[in-house]
């Protein structure tokens, strides 16, 4: 179990809640079991996901697909995963994951969302729940806009 704030992995899931590191180590943050979950769903691929032991009892068959979808896993402390998430009451999983980044010039069908310096998180995620409920089958966004 991880408990020390000092592991080099503790340090580099920190470093990621600056966007700049997400950009430099090409990986953003999956906080909470929803997101794992939708994760694990399209085998998005994970590369760290640390949870603590109380988690770990209460989903063992999302832990069993994590742990089947990730480069590695680890069991943390509470305090450990307060200090890697970003959330304020974190519900006990954070995963990292590599940043998929569409670079291909496969065009899409139907509706395509183009959106510029989306800043809120929040936002963007009902843009997001919006487009898919509308049958959007593409969503660009700008470089300065939230991950």
């Amino acid at each position: 179990m991880l408990t020390s704030l000092q592991n080099s992995l503790v340090k580099q899931i920190r470093k990621l809640h600056s966007t700049k590191e997400r950009h430099k180590q090409q990986l953003c943050l999956l906080e909470g079991t929803h997101l794992l979950q939708e994760a694990c769903v399209v085998n998005y691929p994970l590369v760290t996901v640390c949870c603590t032991p109380e988690w770990q009892t209460d989903h063992p068959e999302l832990w069993e697909a994590a742990c089947s979808h990730s480069d590695r896993v680890e069991i943390v402390s509470k305090e450990i995963l307060a200090a890697i998430a970003t959330t304020v009451q974190p519900d006990g999983v954070v995963a990292t994951a590599q940043r998929l980044i569409n670079q291909t010039q496969v065009p899409f069908t139907g509706l395509v969302l183009a959106l510029e310096t989306i800043q809120d998180p929040g936002n963007l995620g009902t843009i997001i729940r919006t487009a898919a409920a509308t049958g959007a089958t593409g969503l660009w966004l700008s470089d300065d806009s939230v991950d």
